[in-house]
C-alpha cells in the first residue's frame, strides 16, 4: 500500500499491477549547420512537420518565439493521432529551449534543448521528461524504449533536413 519502485525502476503503488510511468531521455547529435540556423529553425515548432517530430503544428499566441509562446501540434504516437499543447518554458538565443507539452490523453512532457557550436557545425543536445500515466508492468519498458528509440530517429531527420542540398531557413 506504499509507494515503492518496481525492478524497471518505474513508480507504482502497493499491489496494483498497474504503474506511474515516466520515462527520461538524454541524447545529442551534431548538425552541420550553424548555431544561429539551427536555432532559428528548431524553436520555430512549425517547421516541425518538415522533420517528422508532429504532422500539424499551429501557433496559438502572436508574436515572436518567446517563453509563454503556445503551440497547438496533432502528432501520431504509436499509430494513434494525438494533440497537445506545447508552451515555451526557456527562451535564450541561440543556446537554449524548452517546453512542456500537455496531451489529451493526460500526458505530458518536458523537453531542454542546448545549442552549441561544434567546428562549422551544432551540437543539439535534448534532455527530455515524460509523464505517460499509467501502464501495466508488461508494457511500460516496451513503452520506454519505443519511445526513446523514437526520439532518436526525429533528431536523425532533423539532422537530414538542416543537411540536405538547398538547406531550409526559418
Amino acid at each position: 500500500s506504499g509507494r515503492g519502485v518496481g525492478p524497471q525502476g518505474f513508480a507504482h503503488r502497493g499491489r496494483d499491477r498497474r504503474q506511474t510511468m515516466g520515462m527520461s531521455i538524454r541524447t545529442s547529435d551534431v548538425i552541420q549547420r550553424p548555431i544561429e540556423d539551427v536555432f532559428t529553425f528548431f524553436v520555430d515548432m512549425e517547421n516541425s512537420p518538415t522533420w517528422g517530430r508532429t504532422a500539424r503544428t499551429t501557433k496559438v499566441t502572436e508574436g515572436q518565439v518567446s517563453v509563454g509562446t503556445v503551440f497547438q501540434e496533432e502528432l501520431k504516437i504509436m499509430g494513434r493521432s494525438m494533440s497537445s499543447q506545447t508552451e515555451v518554458t526557456e527562451f535564450d538565443p541561440p543556446t537554449r529551449f524548452s517546453y512542456v507539452g500537455r496531451f489529451g490523453n493526460g500526458w505530458k512532457e518536458r523537453a531542454s534543448y542546448t545549442f552549441e557550436p561544434v567546428g562549422d557545425g551544432t551540437r543539439l543536445s535534448l534532455t527530455g521528461t515524460a509523464d505517460m500515466g499509467r501502464f501495466t508492468n508488461f508494457l511500460a519498458p516496451i513503452l520506454s524504449l519505443f519511445m526513446k528509440r523514437q526520439v532518436n530517429l526525429l533528431l536523425q531527420s532533423l539532422k537530414r533536413v538542416l543537411e540536405a542540398p538547398g538547406k531550409p531557413t526559418a
